[in-house]
């Protein structure tokens, strides 16, 4: 239960930071670019989907190794 609480903690920090907020604007503006570019809405999920969760995904393990005191 700690260690799930901390994970959150370290979660809910990275939100504090402006690497956080330039990596989910670089992803909302990919998404909208390519949903402006494929014509059918499945198509714009099965593409936006897992590039929007890698964006996300590298964001936080971008604002967690530059904010590790080694860093």
């Amino acid at each position: 239960m700690l260690g799930l609480l901390q994970l959150l903690a370290v979660l809910l920090d990275g939100l504090l930071y402006w690497r956080m907020y330039s990596v989910f604007l670089a992803t909302l503006l990919a998404c909208l670019g390519l949903m402006a570019l494929l014509p059918d809405g499945l198509a714009q999920w099965l593409v936006c989907m897992p590039l929007a969760v890698a964006g996300i995904a590298l964001g936080f393990i971008w604002q967690i190794r530059a904010s590790k005191p080694g860093a």
